[in-house]
Parts: structure tokens; C-alpha cells; sequence
């Protein structure tokens, strides 16, 4: 066993209409971890129609390992968050990156920008931040959340940041999405993303290994039967909505 604290990702939900699949995409993610092996130790905050005022007033209460957010992005101008009077408005990067430097030496160690334009600001976070994921154009609704529920049910089977992004990319690819804006990965000075764990070591447990059969060559060949039952591990479901 192991006395680290379970990882928790805060979704950072922000859109001042439904135009974007907010909560679909929160519904995946859910169910990513479900059905992932070790997804029943992460824990899951959301922030919804977030404010740029609610990070900083969250992440000092709780700091998470993963902050995720689903929303939009502009060229060259960071994140939109909304605002009060129910409109959006786009972010300063430069601030957004001092205020999440904050807080990486209590736990912070990915986050995911799953917003059009975005991969400016996750290069730039990516000096302060171990990890960050963000897409360098615009991204249909049904790629980011086919992403994200790619990624997480990865991650919660224990791979690494670097492993389960390389596996959701091709994953999204082969549903179709457009190669040239797939989510890229950034990793900080010094850090390799094929050795960043959400699941840490003293979680992970191997899996029984099968005993060894000798092979019998004396035997007639035997023929093989279909398997019935045997599960199927479907990608995640696809849908029309438009993009981010």
C-alpha cells in the first residue's frame, strides 16, 4: 500500500452558452475512469460557468494533480472564462502561467487545455507546469471529448502522461479527426512525460501472468474455435455538436 494522496483532477468547465458539450465531456471522463483499472481512486472537482476568480479562490482550498479545462480558446489570447454578466472573455497568458506556477510544488502536474488555439499557452505554462496539453487550432466538440475520454481511461490504467497522450491521439485519428490539430504534449525543462504517473508506483500492481503450458509437439494440430463472450473494449461514442 502506499500513504500518497489519491489524485484529483478539478474540471474547469467555462462557456456562457451550451453551444459547447460541457457536460458530456464531463460525463466521459467519468466514465473513462470507471472502466480504467485504478480510476476509483481519482477524485473529480468541477468548476462550473467558471469565472477567472474561481481558480485562484479553488486552488487555494485544494490543489489538484490535473486540472483539466473545457472550454474555449482564442488566437493569441489564452482561455475564455465567463463573465458576469454572462458574456466570455479571454485571459492574459502571462498571468494565467503565474498564478498555476504557484502551485505546482503543492501537486500540480498536468493540465489539459481542451479548447481550440490553445497550444500557445501550453507551451508557455509548460516552464512552470510539468505537463501541459493544448491544441494548436480549432478542434470539433466530438475529437476533444473523444480525446479526453481516451486519455483518462489511459492514464487510469496506471500509463504515463507521455504513453496514454501518444494512445488517445492515435485513438481520435482513427475516428477520424484531422491530424494537423491534435492535442500536442509539452513537458517542463528536465521532465520526460513517460515518467509522469497520476497512479503512483505503490498503486500499481502487475497482472497475474498465466502459467506456462509446454508445448505438446506430438499432438495433431488443433484448429482454432471462436471465442464467445470475450469483451470488447468499445472507443468512445461519437456524436454531431460543434466545435470549441
Amino acid at each position: 500500500m502506499t500513504d500518497a494522496p489519491p489524485p484529483t483532477i478539478l474540471l474547469v468547465q467555462a462557456a456562457a452558452d451550451r453551444s459547447v458539450a460541457l457536460d458530456e465531456e464531463h460525463r466521459q471522463i467519468s466514465m473513462a475512469l470507471n472502466r480504467s483499472t485504478y480510476g476509483d481512486i481519482f477524485g473529480i472537482r468541477t468548476l462550473q460557468a467558471a469565472r477567472a476568480r474561481d481558480l485562484p479562490e479553488h486552488l487555494a482550498r485544494e490543489v489538484p494533480m490535473v486540472m483539466h479545462f473545457s472550454g474555449r480558446g482564442t488566437p493569441n489570447s489564452g482561455l475564455r472564462f465567463v463573465t458576469d454578466d454572462g458574456s466570455e472573455a479571454p485571459t492574459s497568458i502571462p498571468a494565467l502561467c503565474k498564478l498555476l506556477a504557484e502551485y505546482t510544488a503543492d501537486g500540480l502536474g498536468l493540465v489539459v487545455l481542451n479548447a481550440c488555439w490553445t497550444v500557445a499557452l501550453a507551451e508557455a505554462l509548460s516552464e512552470a507546469v510539468g505537463c501541459v496539453i493544448g491544441t494548436s487550432g480549432p478542434i470539433p466538440d466530438q475529437d476533444a471529448i473523444s480525446y479526453s475520454y481516451a486519455l483518462y481511461r489511459n492514464l487510469g490504467c496506471g500509463h504515463s502522461v507521455g504513453r496514454s497522450h501518444r494512445r488517445a491521439c492515435a485513438e481520435v485519428e482513427l475516428l477520424g479527426a484531422d491530424e494537423r490539430y491534435l492535442p500536442e504534449l509539452f513537458a517542463g525543462p528536465g521532465i520526460d512525460a513517460d515518467t509522469v504517473f497520476l497512479v503512483d508506483a505503490g498503486s500499481r500492481t502487475p497482472l497475474p501472468q498465466r502459467p506456462h503450458k509446454p508445448h505438446d509437439s506430438g499432438s495433431a494440430a488443433r484448429l482454432r474455435k471462436p471465442v464467445v463472450g470475450r469483451p470488447v473494449r468499445a472507443a468512445a461514442p461519437r456524436w454531431d455538436a460543434p466545435g470549441r
